[in-house]
């Protein structure tokens, strides 16, 4: 904030060094701790800048408040990356509840065809099924097996689109 070395700070009246809004504010926080004796910390943002500072009481002999030490750390590019993650995870839980409900919605739609061709299946040995070649008959209960397969899977997709939305019904 300051942009000199400690050094050249000791016994300076930090009050003169520190733009207007905040010497009054660090003002401020340096009388509570002379009346209070307590440790105080608050940020500061100033021309972009975030800054973190801590005042610590001095005692003298007679456990009086005589002096305050400050420090102050530049929280900028800490509070820049906080703001990018909360960004970042923002977009990444929309992300994923639109990935829920496209697996969901999908699930649903894929569950008709699929009862269909069993349907399907089941009606054609029903009604033809005295008539059918034992080899075709293999082949339709290869065919309503693979279907059953399939539906199982769905019912999984499903489950797992219920995992973020707890069981809750789909809102188109």
């Amino acid at each position: 904030l300051l942009n000199r070395p400690a050094d050249e700070l000791k016994g300076v009246d930090l009050l003169s060094l520190l733009p207007g809004e905040l010497s009054t504010a660090m003002q401020q926080h340096m009388i509570e701790v002379l009346r209070s004796g307590h440790k105080v910390t608050f940020d500061a943002e100033h021309r972009g800048r975030v800054t973190h500072f801590t005042l610590s009481p001095i005692f003298d002999a007679r456990q009086r408040v005589n002096r305050l030490a400050v420090l102050g750390l530049d929280y900028t590019r800490l509070i820049r990356y906080q703001r990018l993650i909360e960004h970042k995870s923002e977009e990444l839980s929309r992300s994923n509840a639109d990935l829920e409900q496209f697996a969901y919605a999908a699930s649903h739609d894929l569950q008709e065809p699929v009862r269909a061709v069993i349907g399907f299946l089941d009606l054609l040995v029903k009604r033809h099924g005295d008539i059918i070649h034992d080899d075709s008959l293999r082949y339709v209960d290869r065919a309503r097996s693979a279907a059953g397969r399939m539906m199982a899977i769905i019912e999984n997709l499903l489950d797992y689109s219920r995992v973020g939305t707890r069981g809750k019904d789909f809102k188109e």
